[in-house]
């Protein structure tokens, strides 16, 4: 199989430990062989007054470069990542369910 680029995407707004999840599941899919894309690595980048309207554009033109997108847990309760999913379903992406080390596929 060839390996998949990975889009991350979960809570980040109001989530103490976001870069250390967001680092968790980069590594772990990296060890399987794919390329991933971690848009919590964004913030050593962007200006600090910048907010989630500023970001988004950004981060929808790297999820358009995926196969694939993977859901943290919370991401139901994040408005940011709501608006990932639809996009990636729109765009008939892979998704990925990464909740409680329970790896849930689902291609459209």
């Amino acid at each position: 199989m060839k390996p998949w680029r990975i889009y991350i995407s979960g809570p980040i707004t109001g989530t103490e430990d976001y870069k250390e999840r967001f680092a968790k599941a980069k590594q772990y899919w990296e060890a399987d062989g794919h390329n991933v894309v971690n848009p919590a690595e964004l913030d050593d980048v962007i200006s600090k007054d910048m907010d989630r309207e500023d970001i988004m554009p950004a981060c929808l033109a790297l999820l358009d470069k995926c196969d694939a997108i993977l859901m943290l847990a919370g991401w139901e309760e994040s408005l940011g990542a709501n608006r990932e999913l639809g996009y990636a379903l729109g765009q008939e992406k892979i998704i990925l369910y990464d909740e409680d080390k329970v790896r849930v596929y689902h291609a459209i």
